[in-house]
């Protein structure tokens, strides 16, 4: 492996700035979910990433077929089918915030790159592609077959994933670069849900009232807002401002605009990010719902709703205590809940929340109390919210020690087994664990503002998928 080593380190350093230019092609262009062509599932943004990957590949002598506008399918070689390495080209909407650069105008600043999916999932998806063609090029013998699949829609379901393989069958192993160092080896379960009034509750106003008039927040379940908006009528943006110099919440600006005669825009900014990981974000709609609250507004409609909802969702807490259903255990670490959605009206109301749950979590002790919670508060929720089971695949594989050892190897220290609250591609496959690309103590700021990538490290991940391939196709 020494050897094998010192040649693709080579090699790749050799083409640094090639995959630089690749990933920024990649990047540049919009690969979020659209409706924009009935022929297209996914929409043409994702089907351009597809194509856009394949024409990289094939200009390296690689082989590939765009699979029915689900995926792009990629061959090291023409040998048995072994190993599978699972990355996307689809994205989470570019979103707002960016200050180093906007989400699809890719640059590289002090050894990173920054753009929409640099580091969920193109940068990754070019670190194994990279791999591959070190391997082919530098001739290094396998015995095997590494394919590399790259899908079209992880970040809005994973159907292209079950398409592909529900025709084409499963590989011995597969691993996927969405995710952290060294090895994830259990990945928490999902508990998302939809909740909306159980009957139109509005409140007519008092005789020159002040109404929360519509409330829009929120771009992807998955994703926790970085920005909150409410539009209130009755009032005149002095007036507000003079309330809101008594309002303060760490972390949060609250700004106001004026929106007509007698309306306000208020704006709330706190820090988005994944939903996996609410303790490095500030939730900018629980922080805009408290902020709402602290205003005090004559009897409406939202004087009631607002209550509930903070009751439910308090700012600057995710652990599902107010549920009743924070729990935890060693293995998979503890529960999670975050409130990413939510759209309102006077007597309207639709949230969105998203759980992460351990291994632990059961019917019993989390969904049926969260019904009852939502409940007693005035809500239902959908019928179809159920407990999606954690993923685990046992440390004494073969798949997870090579993978170990070629993380040593690279990254010169002794790798480990660990858990992540956020799904990977693999969640659902029984024989896939997650490899790289990034390290917990790196964030890179995945489907938030000015999300970006380390390049040393996508440099070193494309050592490391290497060797794996060697290691597993022999």
């Amino acid at each position: 492996m020494k050897e094998n080593k010192k040649l693709i380190e080579n090699y790749i350093l050799d083409h640094k700035n090639d995959m630089i230019s690749d990933l920024f092609e990649l990047i540049k262009i919009d690969s979020s979910y659209a409706e924009d062509n009935p022929a297209l599932p996914y929409g043409s943004g994702p089907e351009e990433a597809l194509n856009t990957i394949l024409s990289i590949a094939g200009q390296y002598g690689l082989q590939g077929v765009n699979y029915d506008h689900q995926v792009a399918v990629i061959d090291l070689n023409e040998k048995e089918r072994y190993l599978d390495i699972v990355a996307h080209m689809d994205v989470v909407p570019g979103g707002d915030g960016w200050t180093v650069t906007e989400p699809f105008h890719p640059i590289e600043k002090n050894g990173y790159i920054y753009g929409r999916g640099s580091s969920d999932d193109k940068g990754p998806a070019i670190a194994a592609l990279y791999a591959m063609k070190a391997i082919k090029e530098l001739n290094i013998p396998l015995k095997k077959n590494a394919r590399l699949i790259l899908g079209a829609d992880e970040e809005c379901g994973g159907e292209d994933l079950d398409y592909y393989y529900d025709r084409e069958g499963y590989p011995t192993w597969a691993f996927s670069p969405d995710g952290e160092f060294p090895v994830v080896n259990v990945e928490k379960g999902f508990f998302s849900g939809e909740f909306h009034f159980k009957k139109e509750s509005y409140i007519p106003l008092e005789e020159q009232g002040i109404e929360v008039t519509h409330i829009s927040v929120g771009e992807a379940s998955n994703m926790i807002p970085g920005n909150a908006e409410a539009i209130i009528s009755g009032i005149k943006k002095d007036e507000l401002d003079h309330t809101l110099e008594n309002i303060s919440i760490h972390g949060i600006e609250i700004d106001s605009q004026t929106e007509g005669d007698q309306a306000v825009r208020i704006i709330v900014r706190g820090k988005g990010g994944h939903a996996s990981e609410p303790e490095r974000c500030n939730n900018a709609l629980t922080a805009l719902i408290k902020v709402l609250n602290d205003i005090q507004f004559p009897k409406c409609c939202w004087t009631e709703v607002g209550k509930m909802l903070e009751a439910l969702f308090p700012h600057n807490s995710w652990d599902g205590s107010s549920f009743g259903v924070d729990m935890e255990d060693s293995a998979s670490g503890p529960l999670t809940m975050s409130f990413t959605m939510l759209e309102y009206s006077p007597g309207i109301l639709t949230g969105i929340f998203d759980s992460r749950v351990p291994l632990c979590a059961k019917k019993e002790n989390l969904e049926i109390p969260v019904r009852k919670k939502l409940d007693k508060a005035g809500f239902t929720l959908n019928k179809d919210a159920r407990i999606r089971k954690p993923h685990y695949v046992p440390e004494n594989t073969e798949l997870v020690q090579a993978l170990l050892k070629s993380y040593a190897n690279v990254f010169e220290e002794a790798g480990h087994c660990r858990y992540s609250g956020g799904g990977s591609y693999l969640h659902g496959l029984e024989f896939g664990v997650v490899f790289g690309c990034e390290f917990t103590e790196e964030p890179t700021n995945m489907h938030g503002p000015d999300e970006h990538v380390n390049i040393d490290t996508l440099l070193k991940s494309a050592v490391a998928y290497a060797l794996a391939i060697i290691e597993l196709c022999n």
